[in-house]
Protein backbone atom coordinates (compact mmCIF):
# COMPACT_ATOMS: atom_id res chain seq x y z
CA UNK A 1 0.00 0.00 0.00
CA UNK A 2 1.12 3.38 -0.76
CA UNK A 3 1.39 5.85 2.38
CA UNK A 4 -1.61 7.42 3.15
CA UNK A 5 -2.59 10.91 2.39
CA UNK A 6 -4.81 13.22 4.82
CA UNK A 7 -6.62 14.72 2.67
CA UNK A 8 -29.04 15.51 -4.88
CA UNK A 9 -30.02 15.15 -6.81
CA UNK A 10 -32.05 11.49 -6.80
CA UNK A 11 -32.31 11.98 -10.91
CA UNK A 12 -28.68 12.02 -11.61
CA UNK A 13 -27.14 9.26 -8.81
CA UNK A 14 -30.09 6.72 -9.91
CA UNK A 15 -29.90 7.27 -13.56
CA UNK A 16 -26.18 6.68 -13.20
CA UNK A 17 -25.46 9.73 -15.62
CA UNK A 18 -21.69 9.82 -15.16
CA UNK A 19 -19.64 7.75 -18.08
CA UNK A 20 -16.29 5.87 -17.50
CA UNK A 21 -13.44 8.15 -17.57
CA UNK A 22 -11.55 7.75 -21.01
CA UNK A 23 -8.73 6.34 -19.09
CA UNK A 24 -10.43 3.53 -18.09
CA UNK A 25 -10.85 2.38 -22.08
CA UNK A 26 -7.02 3.17 -22.66
CA UNK A 27 -6.10 0.33 -20.09
CA UNK A 28 -4.64 -2.79 -22.16
CA UNK A 29 -6.31 -5.55 -22.59
CA UNK A 30 -5.79 -8.50 -20.08
CA UNK A 31 -4.50 -12.24 -20.63
CA UNK A 32 -7.18 -14.34 -21.71
CA UNK A 33 -6.07 -17.24 -19.34
CA UNK A 34 -5.90 -15.95 -15.71
CA UNK A 35 -4.42 -17.32 -12.92
CA UNK A 36 -6.02 -19.95 -10.93
CA UNK A 37 -8.43 -18.81 -8.09
CA UNK A 38 -7.00 -17.64 -4.82
CA UNK A 39 -7.78 -20.17 -2.40
CA UNK A 40 -8.15 -17.35 0.56
CA UNK A 41 -6.95 -14.88 2.67
CA UNK A 42 -3.79 -15.53 5.41
CA UNK A 43 -5.29 -15.96 8.93
CA UNK A 44 -5.96 -12.69 10.83
CA UNK A 45 -3.43 -11.56 13.31
CA UNK A 46 -5.15 -12.31 16.23
CA UNK A 47 -8.27 -14.53 16.26
CA UNK A 48 -11.56 -13.18 16.73
CA UNK A 49 -14.20 -13.42 19.14
CA UNK A 50 -17.24 -14.75 17.79
CA UNK A 51 -17.24 -16.56 14.68
CA UNK A 52 -19.90 -15.19 11.68
CA UNK A 53 -20.78 -16.83 8.58
CA UNK A 54 -21.08 -15.29 5.20
CA UNK A 55 -24.69 -13.88 4.47
CA UNK A 56 -26.80 -16.09 2.35
CA UNK A 57 -27.48 -15.83 -1.40
CA UNK A 58 -30.51 -15.13 -1.97
CA UNK A 59 -31.04 -13.63 0.78
CA UNK A 60 -34.56 -14.18 2.06
CA UNK A 61 -35.45 -10.79 3.09
CA UNK A 62 -35.08 -9.62 -0.86
CA UNK A 63 -36.82 -12.51 -1.91
CA UNK A 64 -40.24 -11.25 -2.39
CA UNK A 65 -38.57 -7.55 -3.76
CA UNK A 66 -36.30 -9.55 -5.84
CA UNK A 67 -39.80 -11.21 -7.23
CA UNK A 68 -41.68 -8.12 -7.91
CA UNK A 69 -38.62 -6.79 -9.73
CA UNK A 70 -38.50 -9.54 -11.98
CA UNK A 71 -41.74 -9.62 -12.97
CA UNK A 72 -43.80 -6.99 -12.17
CA UNK A 73 -45.92 -5.68 -15.05
CA UNK A 74 -44.84 -3.01 -16.90
CA UNK A 75 -47.34 0.47 -16.48
CA UNK A 76 -44.97 3.23 -17.70
CA UNK A 77 -41.87 4.32 -17.97
CA UNK A 78 -39.63 7.32 -18.82
CA UNK A 79 -35.78 8.53 -19.26
CA UNK A 80 -34.32 9.89 -16.53
CA UNK A 81 -30.54 10.36 -18.65
CA UNK A 82 -30.88 10.11 -22.16
CA UNK A 83 -26.52 9.70 -21.40
CA UNK A 84 -27.28 6.09 -19.38
CA UNK A 85 -30.30 5.79 -20.60
CA UNK A 86 -31.44 4.92 -17.06
CA UNK A 87 -35.30 4.86 -17.01
CA UNK A 88 -38.23 5.28 -14.18
CA UNK A 89 -40.62 2.28 -14.83
CA UNK A 90 -43.30 1.95 -12.96
CA UNK A 91 -44.47 -1.19 -12.12
CA UNK A 92 -48.04 -3.01 -10.70
CA UNK A 93 -47.70 -2.86 -7.31
CA UNK A 94 -44.84 -0.92 -4.84
CA UNK A 95 -42.30 -0.19 -5.63
CA UNK A 96 -41.39 1.24 -8.82
CA UNK A 97 -37.74 0.74 -10.11
CA UNK A 98 -35.12 2.10 -11.85
CA UNK A 99 -33.79 0.13 -15.20
CA UNK A 100 -29.85 0.44 -16.32
CA UNK A 101 -30.18 -1.36 -19.45
CA UNK A 102 -27.13 -2.83 -21.29
CA UNK A 103 -26.02 -0.78 -24.21
CA UNK A 104 -24.13 -1.24 -26.79
CA UNK A 105 -21.03 0.47 -26.19
CA UNK A 106 -20.92 -0.25 -22.32
CA UNK A 107 -21.61 -2.84 -20.71
CA UNK A 108 -21.40 -2.07 -16.67
CA UNK A 109 -25.57 -2.44 -15.71
CA UNK A 110 -24.90 -6.14 -14.75
CA UNK A 111 -22.41 -4.40 -11.83
CA UNK A 112 -24.86 -2.72 -10.06
CA UNK A 113 -26.23 -6.47 -9.13
CA UNK A 114 -23.30 -7.85 -8.71
CA UNK A 115 -22.19 -5.00 -5.76
CA UNK A 116 -25.74 -5.88 -4.59
CA UNK A 117 -24.79 -9.53 -3.64
CA UNK A 118 -21.50 -8.84 -2.73
CA UNK A 119 -22.93 -5.86 -0.25
CA UNK A 120 -25.28 -8.96 1.10
CA UNK A 121 -21.90 -11.68 1.37
CA UNK A 122 -20.18 -9.33 3.67
CA UNK A 123 -23.87 -8.91 5.42
CA UNK A 124 -23.87 -5.30 4.59
CA UNK A 125 -27.57 -3.88 4.52
CA UNK A 126 -26.76 -0.06 2.42
CA UNK A 127 -27.35 -1.47 -0.91
CA UNK A 128 -30.55 -1.35 -2.70
CA UNK A 129 -31.98 -4.55 -3.92
CA UNK A 130 -31.19 -5.25 -7.26
CA UNK A 131 -31.67 -7.83 -10.14
CA UNK A 132 -31.33 -8.48 -13.68
CA UNK A 133 -34.34 -8.87 -15.77
CA UNK A 134 -35.01 -9.22 -19.68
CA UNK A 135 -37.32 -7.44 -21.69
CA UNK A 136 -38.87 -6.90 -24.86
CA UNK A 137 -38.40 -3.08 -26.01
CA UNK A 138 -41.81 -3.14 -27.32
CA UNK A 139 -43.39 -3.41 -23.96
CA UNK A 140 -41.42 0.08 -23.07
CA UNK A 141 -41.64 1.78 -26.31
CA UNK A 142 -45.04 2.90 -26.12
CA UNK A 143 -44.60 4.48 -22.33
CA UNK A 144 -41.30 6.07 -23.67
CA UNK A 145 -42.79 7.66 -26.48
CA UNK A 146 -46.18 9.14 -24.71
CA UNK A 147 -43.78 11.05 -22.93
CA UNK A 148 -40.63 11.80 -25.28
CA UNK A 149 -41.06 10.57 -28.64
CA UNK A 150 -37.13 11.46 -29.28
CA UNK A 151 -35.61 10.17 -26.41
CA UNK A 152 -37.73 6.76 -27.12
CA UNK A 153 -35.70 6.73 -30.69
CA UNK A 154 -32.28 7.36 -28.91
CA UNK A 155 -32.99 4.90 -26.07
CA UNK A 156 -34.03 1.85 -29.44
CA UNK A 157 -30.57 3.29 -30.69
CA UNK A 158 -28.36 2.46 -27.81
CA UNK A 159 -29.49 -0.22 -25.75
CA UNK A 160 -28.01 -3.75 -26.93
CA UNK A 161 -30.04 -6.35 -27.79
CA UNK A 162 -29.66 -9.88 -27.41
CA UNK A 163 -30.35 -12.62 -30.35
CA UNK A 164 -33.92 -13.24 -29.29
CA UNK A 165 -34.18 -9.23 -29.28
CA UNK A 166 -34.66 -8.58 -25.91
CA UNK A 167 -32.92 -5.73 -23.87
CA UNK A 168 -30.67 -6.97 -20.74
CA UNK A 169 -31.68 -4.51 -17.57
CA UNK A 170 -30.05 -4.21 -14.16
CA UNK A 171 -33.24 -3.14 -11.93
CA UNK A 172 -33.37 -1.42 -8.76
CA UNK A 173 -35.62 -0.88 -6.44
CA UNK A 174 -36.61 2.99 -6.65
CA UNK A 175 -36.30 4.42 -2.74
CA UNK A 176 -38.09 7.88 -1.47
CA UNK A 177 -37.68 9.78 1.44
CA UNK A 178 -33.54 10.14 1.19
CA UNK A 179 -31.93 12.44 2.47
CA UNK A 180 -28.38 13.98 2.18
CA UNK A 181 -25.04 12.13 3.30
CA UNK A 182 -21.98 14.21 4.76
CA UNK A 183 -19.62 12.44 2.89
CA UNK A 184 -19.38 14.39 -0.76
CA UNK A 185 -16.82 16.34 -2.20
CA UNK A 186 -12.85 16.79 -0.40
CA UNK A 187 -14.74 18.36 2.49
CA UNK A 188 -17.10 15.28 3.13
CA UNK A 189 -14.36 12.96 2.69
CA UNK A 190 -11.95 14.68 5.64
CA UNK A 191 -15.31 14.73 7.97
CA UNK A 192 -15.35 10.69 7.04
CA UNK A 193 -12.02 10.62 7.77
CA UNK A 194 -12.45 12.07 11.08
CA UNK A 195 -15.35 10.01 11.77
CA UNK A 196 -13.31 6.52 11.67
CA UNK A 197 -10.65 7.51 13.27
CA UNK A 198 -9.56 5.60 16.55
CA UNK A 199 -10.73 8.88 18.22
CA UNK A 200 -13.59 9.54 16.55
CA UNK A 201 -17.10 9.36 17.95
CA UNK A 202 -18.57 5.77 18.93
CA UNK A 203 -21.64 4.48 17.30
CA UNK A 204 -23.97 5.51 19.98
CA UNK A 205 -22.24 8.86 19.72
CA UNK A 206 -22.80 8.66 16.13
CA UNK A 207 -24.94 6.47 14.28
CA UNK A 208 -23.08 7.04 10.33
CA UNK A 209 -19.76 5.66 12.00
CA UNK A 210 -20.95 2.40 11.63
CA UNK A 211 -22.06 2.25 7.98
CA UNK A 212 -19.30 4.59 6.76
CA UNK A 213 -16.66 1.93 7.76
CA UNK A 214 -18.83 -1.06 6.37
CA UNK A 215 -19.20 1.48 3.15
CA UNK A 216 -15.16 1.61 2.61
CA UNK A 217 -14.60 -1.30 2.95
CA UNK A 218 -17.15 -2.61 0.58
CA UNK A 219 -16.28 -0.07 -2.11
CA UNK A 220 -12.28 -1.08 -1.70
CA UNK A 221 -13.45 -4.52 -2.31
CA UNK A 222 -15.91 -3.74 -5.32
CA UNK A 223 -13.68 -1.16 -6.85
CA UNK A 224 -15.78 1.53 -6.70
CA UNK A 225 -13.87 4.94 -7.47
CA UNK A 226 -16.90 7.40 -7.74
CA UNK A 227 -18.62 7.46 -4.16
CA UNK A 228 -17.97 11.28 -3.77
CA UNK A 229 -18.46 12.80 -6.47
CA UNK A 230 -21.76 13.52 -6.02
CA UNK A 231 -25.12 12.00 -6.17
CA UNK A 232 -24.12 8.38 -5.38
CA UNK A 233 -24.69 8.28 -1.11
CA UNK A 234 -27.54 9.39 0.58
CA UNK A 235 -28.95 8.73 4.01
CA UNK A 236 -32.28 7.31 5.32
CA UNK A 237 -35.46 10.03 6.12
CA UNK A 238 -33.98 10.01 10.13
CA UNK A 239 -30.59 10.34 8.78
CA UNK A 240 -29.22 6.98 11.10
CA UNK A 241 -28.60 4.62 7.62
CA UNK A 242 -26.25 5.29 5.03
CA UNK A 243 -27.44 4.11 1.00
CA UNK A 244 -25.40 3.24 -1.48
CA UNK A 245 -26.30 4.03 -5.37
CA UNK A 246 -25.19 4.68 -8.55
CA UNK A 247 -22.52 1.55 -8.48
CA UNK A 248 -22.08 0.38 -11.85
CA UNK A 249 -18.34 2.05 -11.67
CA UNK A 250 -17.39 -1.06 -9.65
CA UNK A 251 -14.85 -4.12 -10.79
CA UNK A 252 -13.55 -2.04 -13.59
CA UNK A 253 -9.25 -2.34 -13.56
CA UNK A 254 -8.37 1.20 -11.96
CA UNK A 255 -6.19 3.82 -13.40
CA UNK A 256 -3.41 4.80 -11.33
CA UNK A 257 -5.54 8.29 -9.96
CA UNK A 258 -8.13 5.83 -8.98
CA UNK A 259 -6.36 3.67 -7.33
CA UNK A 260 -3.82 6.75 -5.61
CA UNK A 261 -7.81 7.68 -4.69
CA UNK A 262 -8.74 4.41 -2.97
CA UNK A 263 -5.68 3.55 -1.36
CA UNK A 264 -5.46 6.98 0.27
CA UNK A 265 -8.93 6.85 1.42
CA UNK A 266 -8.29 3.27 2.96
CA UNK A 267 -5.27 4.15 4.20
CA UNK A 268 -7.08 7.13 6.54
CA UNK A 269 -9.16 4.55 8.23
CA UNK A 270 -8.71 3.22 11.31
CA UNK A 271 -11.71 1.74 12.74
CA UNK A 272 -13.65 -1.22 11.49
CA UNK A 273 -16.85 -3.83 11.83
CA UNK A 274 -15.58 -6.86 13.04
CA UNK A 275 -18.32 -8.79 11.31
CA UNK A 276 -17.78 -7.50 8.63
CA UNK A 277 -13.80 -7.93 8.68
CA UNK A 278 -14.47 -11.87 9.68
CA UNK A 279 -17.11 -11.73 6.51
CA UNK A 280 -14.13 -11.02 4.56
CA UNK A 281 -11.94 -13.14 5.35
CA UNK A 282 -14.36 -15.74 4.36
CA UNK A 283 -15.08 -15.17 1.01
CA UNK A 284 -12.66 -16.81 -1.36
CA UNK A 285 -12.95 -17.74 -5.54
CA UNK A 286 -15.39 -20.39 -5.44
CA UNK A 287 -17.99 -18.77 -3.13
CA UNK A 288 -17.87 -15.38 -5.48
CA UNK A 289 -17.96 -17.42 -9.03
CA UNK A 290 -20.77 -18.92 -6.96
CA UNK A 291 -22.87 -15.92 -6.40
CA UNK A 292 -21.65 -14.15 -9.36
CA UNK A 293 -21.65 -16.81 -12.13
CA UNK A 294 -24.40 -16.39 -13.87
CA UNK A 295 -27.24 -13.81 -14.63
CA UNK A 296 -30.39 -14.75 -13.54
CA UNK A 297 -30.44 -18.16 -15.27
CA UNK A 298 -28.09 -17.03 -18.42
CA UNK A 299 -25.23 -18.80 -18.14
CA UNK A 300 -22.99 -17.21 -21.09
CA UNK A 301 -23.20 -13.92 -18.82
CA UNK A 302 -21.62 -13.91 -15.44
CA UNK A 303 -22.41 -10.96 -13.59
CA UNK A 304 -19.11 -10.99 -13.14
CA UNK A 305 -15.74 -12.27 -15.01
CA UNK A 306 -12.89 -14.49 -14.13
CA UNK A 307 -10.53 -11.36 -13.94
CA UNK A 308 -12.63 -9.13 -12.37
CA UNK A 309 -13.04 -11.96 -9.41
CA UNK A 310 -9.22 -12.22 -9.59
CA UNK A 311 -9.10 -8.33 -9.06
CA UNK A 312 -12.16 -8.14 -5.98
CA UNK A 313 -9.41 -11.22 -4.55
CA UNK A 314 -6.45 -9.15 -4.55
CA UNK A 315 -8.12 -5.76 -3.34
CA UNK A 316 -9.90 -7.64 -0.39
CA UNK A 317 -5.69 -8.97 0.38
CA UNK A 318 -5.10 -5.32 0.19
CA UNK A 319 -7.98 -4.66 2.54
CA UNK A 320 -6.67 -7.34 5.15
CA UNK A 321 -3.12 -6.05 5.08
CA UNK A 322 -4.17 -2.76 6.20
CA UNK A 323 -6.67 -4.16 8.91
CA UNK A 324 -4.10 -6.42 9.94
CA UNK A 325 -1.35 -3.59 10.56
CA UNK A 326 -3.52 -1.73 12.10
CA UNK A 327 -4.09 -4.29 14.42
CA UNK A 328 -0.35 -5.20 14.98
CA UNK A 329 0.06 -1.41 16.20
CA UNK A 330 -2.94 -0.31 17.85
CA UNK A 331 -4.18 -3.84 19.31
CA UNK A 332 -6.87 -5.79 17.59
CA UNK A 333 -10.21 -4.66 20.15
CA UNK A 334 -9.17 -0.80 19.02
CA UNK A 335 -8.94 -1.47 14.90
CA UNK A 336 -11.99 -3.93 15.77
CA UNK A 337 -14.20 -1.47 17.65
CA UNK A 338 -17.10 -1.27 15.33
CA UNK A 339 -20.15 -4.33 15.62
Amino acid sequence: MRPARTALILFCCLSGCRERPPESAEEPVEAATPPAMDAGPAPPVESAAAPVTLGAWPDAGDEALIAHLSTARIHGARILSRRSMGLRVALEGDPDAVFKPRRREEDTARHEVAFYRLARLLGTGIVPVSTIRRVFPVHLDDALRRDDPAAADAFLEAVHRDPSGMVEFAVIEWLTDLGPAPFDGTRGVDRLVALLALTGPRPDEDPLVAPASEMVVLDYLAGNWDRFTGGNLFTDADGRRLILIDNNASFDRWSEGQRQRMEDLLGSVERFSRSQVERLRLLDGDTIESVMGEAEGDESRPLLNRMEIERLLERRDELLEHIDGLAAGHGLERVLSLP
